[in-house]
C-alpha cells in the first residue's frame, strides 16, 4: 500500500505493474496506471512520501528458477506515481519507454 491510503500496487509474473485507486467506501477499485516490463515483477515499493514507486524485475521468479525469461534483464525501475486524479478518466500505459493512453469507462451500465 501507498502512504496515501487510497492507492495499491500489484506486480505479476507476466511483467505487469498495476496501480489501483480504492474507492472511499472500500467497495470498489479502479485501474489508474499500468506499466509493463519483460520478465517477472518480484517486488514493488512506494517511496516514503508516495511520489515514486520502485519495481524489482528480473529473469526469474523470486521463489526460484522454475521459469526463466531469457529476454528479460534484472533491473530496478523507479517511476513517478500516477494517482488518477486528473479530470480525465484515463489509464496511462507504458511499455518499453513508449507511452500511450487508453480511455477507461466508468459508466453506470457496467455491473460490479
Amino acid at each position: 500500500m501507498c502512504p496515501r491510503d487510497d492507492l495499491a500496487a500489484t506486480g505479476s509474473d507476466d511483467g505487469e505493474l498495476k496501480l489501483w485507486k480504492i474507492a472511499a467506501d472500500f467497495k470498489s477499485i479502479s485501474l489508474v496506471f499500468t506499466y509493463e516490463v519483460t520478465g517477472f515483477i518480484n517486488d514493488v515499493r512506494f517511496s516514503v512520501d508516495g511520489s515514486l514507486i520502485a519495481i524489482a524485475a528480473g529473469q526469474e521468479h523470486r521463489e526460484g528458477r522454475w521459469w526463466v525469461e531469457k529476454e528479460a534483464r534484472n533491473q530496478v525501475i523507479v517511476l513517478p506515481v500516477h494517482y488518477g486524479d486528473d479530470k480525465k478518466d484515463e489509464e496511462s500505459r507504458i511499455r518499453n519507454g513508449d507511452e500511450s493512453t487508453a480511455n477507461m469507462s466508468d459508466s453506470d451500465d457496467e455491473q460490479d
